[in-house]
């Protein structure tokens, strides 16, 4: 056991701030001073010291007091907490209960400290706010508002008083509300600006397209008239066209007619010679067809024993893994038994009946008592 397990043990923190109180624990003999009833004691003198007080949260220095306060908590509980972690370092075989106490006590330090900065936090709570939406302000006016959205919060920003601010806030108050209110004038001039250029150059184009569409109105009457005078042009040419195509048709008549009868012959000669051809291509397609169903039934013969061949080899490989998992599954309960065994020795059971326990809690002898593999 260290120096300071021998000894009663006195700690101390200091703060920077002149009104803040350092903070002193006397600890008895360690590791007497990490007990639950030890740590409880020197919780509850902090406790009742910190609790004689009540600040005014309305007054600067209670504001500061209670901040002060709050520090000597946190203060305490790392003195208390610091000496207990290092002596659960050299405490490696009863390290539970020590770190169930170190952190209860953290807890309760953690806690009180809270308690008593509740208050504060809740009679703060509007200021920041208040300082949040004055924050907000320039990222909301970089997204281009509407200018009657900006006259409007402008006025909103310009009426918020700054009277009923604690003046350790009214600095980064005022801070933010110039800062709002220059964004908000900036941003407003410039966007009536440009939505007054916008309305200049919507009535411009308004102009624009009214002369567009006169110009497109003119041009459809001029290319009307003209369609009208090339329509009568194009059907007298169609009527002249018409004759001389009847004309032309009625010859095309008799032509067709004596190439149609050339025709015929030829179609006789040619439906002759197809027949032939059609009855050798039909008896070569069967001999075709005889060789490759052949082939078929022999490609389906190697196939299916390629198939019984895999099934063998994939049925082989199925067992080989099976046995690898066992064999892994076994090893891995040795390695949890082991394991177990070293805790039950170093719980202060023998070897022999350590094993005596795990075998009968493996084979499940031990009602409600399980080894998780």
């Amino acid at each position: 056991m260290t120096t300071a397990s021998k000894a009663g043990t006195e700690l101390s923190t200091e703060t920077n701030s002149a009104n803040q109180d350092d903070v002193k624990i006397n600890l008895p003999s360690l590791p007497d001073a990490f007990s639950e009833e030890s740590l409880l004691r020197m919780f509850e003198s902090v406790d009742k010291e910190v609790k004689a007080e009540v600040p005014d949260v309305e007054t600067e220095d209670g504001r500061k007091r209670i901040k002060s306060l709050a520090a000597k908590i946190s203060k305490s509980k790392t003195a208390l907490d610091t000496p207990m972690r290092d002596y659960l370092r050299i405490l490696k075989t009863q390290p539970k209960e020590l770190e169930k106490n170190a952190r209860e006590s953290k807890e309760r330090f953690d806690k009180l400290r809270d308690e008593l900065l509740a208050p504060l936090a809740e009679a703060q709570a509007w200021q920041d706010e208040k300082l949040a939406w004055l924050d907000g302000i320039p990222a909301w006016c970089a997204s281009n508002p509407a200018s009657t959205d900006l006259s409007a919060l402008l006025v909103d920003v310009n009426e918020f008083v700054l009277d009923d601010i604690w003046t350790e806030l009214l600095k980064k108050f005022k801070v933010s509300h110039e800062a709002a209110v220059t964004t908000l004038t900036v941003t407003l001039e410039r966007i009536k600006l440009a939505e007054a250029q916008a309305l200049e150059l919507e009535e411009l184009r308004r102009k624009q397209a009214a002369a567009e569409q006169a110009e497109r109105d003119r041009k459809i009457a001029d290319e009307a008239a003209a369609n009208a005078r090339a329509e009568s042009e194009a059907k007298a040419q169609r009527d002249r066209e018409a004759v001389d195509r009847r004309a032309a048709e009625s010859r095309q008549r008799e032509e067709d007619s004596k190439a149609a009868e050339q025709k015929a012959i030829r179609d006789a000669e040619l439906a002759e010679q197809r027949r032939i051809d059609d009855a050798a291509a039909a008896a070569e397609q069967r001999k075709q067809d005889a060789i490759a169903a052949e082939e078929r039934q022999a490609a389906a013969v190697k196939l299916a024993a390629e198939n019984e061949a895999k099934r063998i080899a994939e049925q082989e490989a199925e067992q080989a893994k099976l046995a690898a998992d066992r064999e892994a599954n076994k090893e891995h309960r040795i390695t949890i038994n082991r394991a177990a065994l070293v805790d039950l020795i170093a719980a202060g059971v023998s070897e022999e009946d350590a094993k005596t326990v795990i075998r009968a809690i493996g084979r499940n002898e031990v009602r409600n008592i399980k080894i998780i593999y």
